[in-house]
């Protein structure tokens, strides 16, 4: 690829108009704006000078988009490289390969989400691509075991990280925080040249979190080990031009006043005090609440060699019974399944307790709820509670209409789609549960209209928002 090659937007745009499978877009319902044209620009401008560069647009925006355009730019200017899409998922990987059957159907590309049957025809098929789709884990092994040959790796010219932010592995230490790369993209990234020029692309770019004032250690981290590694330019689009493009909706919240749900959430809330409370006991520390809550994955993991106390000063984290730090994760971890309505198998009983009174410096006894366990295995199951009741209202007043149902858990899903079912809902299900080729099928249902409710998991779900079809979108908050 030469150094320094000017292109500008009308001769990308009679590129695209010379490439582009205009059925292939009306069967996906795709189309080119703009502001993604002028984000490839600004993107090949720094790339073919060997520069890495940052995307960063907002959600809805498609992203995606820019990249196979900018592909497509840098195939035409050396038809002898190769560029290489990597997505954190294989529902977005199939999207990598949709658009690019779409804008550059001329170059062949190749879709690598599971291991190879027939070495010798996926050798094949790489000789001839021009398009590699994979995810970071299972092109790092291609690469490793040299079924993805050294003669393709050095052709590649381009590699863009779909959802980047997703590769990042954070963790609170005493100064602060650090980041590194999760194991499946630190595999990848140390048998990949550093000649390649990366296009990084998420909603989430540090640097612009920054500069708008975000003071998280997390936030500082993720951006020094960008520069570290990557140093890019960031690439950013004038926001008029996409607005109106945005994803909006009015956004309705529904409060459900359940009791039993409050004096468990209270019960827990007793338990995580009187954890603290062994701690000062035993130790006579008075630890910054908190400090170690917002810290507990990295105590638990031993990169955290102390903490604070209520007083501000520091003490060593080795005299603590690391025991505690698990019952606060244990606790945690009821807090969040009890308002995902998973707790089947708690209790609370209403019970004298000693605990330690800030205000008073001192301990008292007092009547509390307690946290009662009896769960014959240690698994959190589903326990729908009064929100259920609150979601079928919502359901029913959009009676007629199409809708999106976002849940975090399968298991909650399972249950919720068998409630909606007795209600009459022609309700379909997509998520992990399930093969890519059964939940594409479904997603195509939906969208043709043979059901009326799609109850999705968030992270699949990034791919239900872009079911048109749908006037409703709910989600079941934790």
């Amino acid at each position: 690829m030469t150094s320094g090659i000017e292109i500008t937007e009308k001769q990308v745009n009679l590129l695209i108009r010379r490439h582009i499978n205009s059925s292939v877009g009306k069967r996906l319902g795709l189309e080119l704006r703009r502001y993604q044209v002028v984000a490839a620009i600004s993107c090949y401008q720094h790339m073919v000078n060997g520069e890495n560069v940052v995307l960063n647009l907002p959600t809805g925006t498609g992203k995606t988009m820019v990249a196979n355009i900018l592909s497509l730019i840098l195939l035409e200017q050396n038809p002898s490289s190769r560029c290489l899409y990597l997505a954190p998922s294989r529902s977005l990987a199939y999207q990598h390969r949709h658009y690019s059957k779409w804008l550059a159907p001329k170059y062949q590309s190749i879709l690598l989400i599971e291991e190879a049957k027939s070495l010798d025809r996926l050798t094949s098929l790489l000789s001839r691509s021009h398009i590699i789709v994979s995810t970071p884990e299972l092109c790092a092994n291609m690469i490793r075991s040299r079924i993805i040959s050294k003669d393709v790796v050095n052709s590649i010219c381009m590699i863009s990280v779909d959802e980047f932010d997703d590769h990042f592995v954070f963790q609170y230490t005493d100064s602060g925080a650090s980041a590194r790369f999760d194991s499946q993209y630190q595999k990848l990234y140390s048998c990949i040249p550093d000649n390649i020029s990366v296009q990084l692309v998420s909603a989430t770019d540090p640097k612009v979190l920054i500069n708008a004032g975000n003071k998280d250690p997390v936030v500082k981290a993720f951006s020094k080990l960008m520069d570290e590694k990557y140093a890019p330019a960031v690439i950013e689009v004038c926001p008029r031009l996409y607005a109106k493009y945005i994803p909006t909706a009015r956004v309705e919240h529904v409060s459900v006043n359940d009791t039993n749900v409050f004096f468990l959430a209270w019960a827990i809330s007793v338990e995580m005090a009187l954890t603290f409370d062994r701690i000062f006991q035993e130790t006579g520390y008075l630890v910054s609440r908190d400090y170690v809550l917002s810290r507990l994955e990295s105590i638990l993991q031993r990169t955290v060699c102390r903490i604070r106390l209520i007083s501000g000063s520091f003490v060593p984290l080795q005299g603590i019974n690391h025991k505690h730090f698990s019952r606060l994760r244990h606790l945690l971890n009821c807090h969040e399944h009890l308002y995902e309505d998973m707790f089947s198998g708690f209790e609370f009983q209403m019970r004298r307790t000693k605990i330690f009174n800030l205000q008073l410096d001192d301990f008292v006894i007092t009547e509390l709820p307690r946290l009662i366990d009896r769960r014959p295995a240690n698994e959190f199951h589903v326990n729908l509670q009064s929100k259920v009741e609150a979601l079928i209202a919502i359901l029913n007043s959009h009676k007629g209409q199409s809708g999106v149902l976002f849940s975090r858990k399968i298991r909650l899903s399972n249950a919720i789609f068998k409630r909606a079912v007795n209600d009459g809902w022609h309700a379909v299900q997509v998520d992990s549960q399930y093969s890519d080729r059964l939940r594409d099928k479904r997603l195509n249902e939906f969208s043709d209209g043979k059901h009326n409710l799609l109850i999705i998991t968030r992270r699949t779900g990034r791919r239900g928002l872009d079911a048109k079809s749908a006037p409703f979108r709910t989600v079941i908050p934790g």
